[in-house]
């Protein structure tokens, strides 16, 4: 299985390349599992609680969650597992926090246990059960360079590029599709700050990138894909070896090839990033919970500032007329401030 180091791989001296992590991202579950009884117990059960209130299946503790899977009417969360139900089975995701916190192996046996708790089903084999319907693999990478979206070279059709604000760090990259396999590459140290996960940063700088941009190197492939390559889709089947294999795959179908004069695109040699990037080595983030905890607690204050900095600011509030244990609990400055209200008024005229 995937093995875990504290230490960042620096892959090119000159171009100062170092890998973060590599592993997976995100996991979705299909419950292949007719003769489990029960489901349209707890769908009846969830049918009477109302969103985001907390409640307990089997003494194991649930909050209720929208369900967005018109197959699936209801949803559940149990730390970093997402259930979805119908009167006859479950679809399954698993955070990415999940990995973060635990790692691919680890997450696998608590989602067992968790499903033997809700079902009572003691003993049964859980990973014959659970079909992988999408798996996003990812590797994060240090690079303060940038990207030209000319000189990728891909066997997926599709292609564009996604501007979510104005700073430049807010572009993705993105090539396919999401029906078999869809690729992205961003900048992870600018999404984060919106996220609200600040606690990736203590790892970046453990491992040697304080103040270098992160980039997001993500493949995302679904079950048509993941039969192709793998040939299954069991979970019991998906080890370091078949994660290997997709991030492979993706790296084939996506290739950063070198600006040099040669007229035959399909000839230019592979950028020397993307030759990093095919070294085989496994890395995966190890976060501690304290870690989670003090960023999440840092997000909300953040997200509570911008919207009381909106709030005065859409009166038209000078500085000095924002309350002063407003701006001393939430460290706004004079800076920050002047800059959102002259912003608004540029907005009214």
């Amino acid at each position: 299985m995937i093995k875990k180091h504290n230490i960042a791989k620096l892959l090119d001296e000159k171009l100062n390349i170092k890998i973060m992590a590599k592993g997976v991202d995100s996991l979705f579950l299909y419950v292949d599992c007719k003769d489990v009884i029960g489901w349209d117990v707890m769908v009846k059960k969830i049918e009477g609680v109302e969103y985001d209130e907390c409640f307990k299946i089997n003494k194991v503790d649930f909050v209720k969650r929208k369900a967005w899977i018109k197959s699936f009417p209801q949803c559940i969360q149990s730390s970093q597992f997402m259930i979805f139900l119908n009167m006859r089975s479950c679809y399954i995701r698993v955070l990415s926090l999940g990995f973060e916190l635990f790692g691919f192996d680890k997450v696998v046996l608590k989602l067992c246990e968790l499903l033997e708790k809700i079902t009572g089903k003691q003993g049964k084999n859980w990973l014959d059960c659970l079909k992988v319907s999408r798996i996003d693999c990812y590797c994060d990478f240090a690079y303060n360079g940038n990207f030209d979206f000319e000189l990728f070279r891909t066997k997926l059709r599709k292609k564009g590029i996604f501007k979510s604000s104005d700073n430049v760090d807010g572009i993705t990259y993105y090539f396919g599709s999401r029906e078999i396999m869809l690729c992205r590459l961003y900048t992870k140290s600018a999404e984060i700050e919106h996220s609200g996960k600040d606690y990736l940063r203590g790892a970046w700088e453990q491992n040697g990138a304080k103040d270098e941009k992160v980039w997001r190197l993500e493949f995302e492939f679904h079950k048509i894909k993941i039969e192709e390559i793998v040939r299954f889709r069991e979970l019991v089947n998906i080890q370091g070896d078949e994660i290997k294999k997709l991030f492979a795959y993706g790296l084939d179908s996506l290739e950063y090839v070198e600006n040099s004069n040669d007229s035959n695109f399909a000839r230019r040699e592979l950028s020397p990033i993307w030759k990093s990037l095919k070294q085989e080595f496994n890395i995966q983030y190890s976060i501690n919970k304290k870690q989670v905890k003090q960023a999440n607690i840092e997000f909300r204050k953040k997200l509570a500032r911008k919207r009381m900095i909106s709030f005065y600011v859409a009166q038209d509030f000078e500085f000095s007329d924002v309350p002063e244990n407003i701006r001393s609990i939430l460290f706004i400055s004079t800076y920050e401030y002047a800059r959102e209200l002259n912003k608004y008024r540029v907005q009214q005229l």
